[in-house]
């Protein structure tokens, strides 16, 4: 696992912000830094840009592991295209990208 201060600074503000511990290492170290080195990138450089300072990833969270309406395949394919840099100069929320990468999931409150 490789860390920094600026990790340790984006990973204990996802905690504090009541998100669990566990979730967040397992989106941070297990899917996005594996990702992250297969394409020789900085992790730290992809969750300040990509992830807007980590905001995007805590809400994928929130979404996935919380809210339960995104799904773990749908939320890898969002982080790998946020990865891929898709979205780097887009003005555009993590909804609107959610809803134009993968479909309006936020108007089917019965499909999980």
């Amino acid at each position: 696992v490789i860390t920094s201060p600026a990790l340790d600074g984006i990973y204990e503000q996802m905690v504090a912000g009541g998100r669990d511990a566990n979730q967040v290492y397992k989106y941070m170290y297990n899917i996005i830094q594996g990702n992250v080195l297969k394409k020789e990138l900085l992790l730290a450089a992809v969750l300040e840009r990509q992830f807007r300072g980590g905001q995007f990833l805590a809400e994928i969270i929130d979404l996935a592991e919380k809210d339960k309406v995104l799904s773990a395949i749908n939320a890898k394919l969002l982080i790998y295209s946020l990865i891929d840099g898709k979205y780097d100069d887009s003005e555009l929320t993590l909804k609107e990208i959610i809803v134009e990468e993968i479909g309006d999931i936020f108007n089917q409150s019965s499909i999980h």
